[in-house]
């Protein structure tokens, strides 16, 4: 999982929105309420983009899909994942070869 954490990569800014929403079962079902999460994941290529907050709870497989839909680059990523790392908020090890 990755904690809260704000990333800028040159002209990218990514953005991670949560929003999660709960799932009733129908009325005198055993079924039980769930929570399911809404992930959408965005980034902006833009000249002069600032900082880019990214909230907590996403995993590092939802990033790097999102990322890989949005065409970054490998080297853009991995600075990206590299920066998430080195502010702590990555909760993995790291490991670029």
């Amino acid at each position: 999982r990755i904690s809260r954490v704000a990333v800028a990569q040159g002209n990218l800014t990514l953005r991670i929105e949560e929003a999660p929403i709960a799932v009733q079962p129908n009325p005198f079902s055993e079924g039980e309420t769930v929570i399911v999460p809404r992930t959408q994941v965005g980034i902006d290529e833009e000249a002069g983009t600032g900082l880019a907050e990214v909230p907590g709870g996403m995993s590092l497989s939802e990033v790097i899909a999102g990322l890989n839909a949005l065409g970054v680059s490998p080297g853009d990523m991995i600075d990206i994942l590299n920066a998430i790392n080195a502010s702590g908020a990555l909760h993995a090890e790291l490991i670029v070869r």
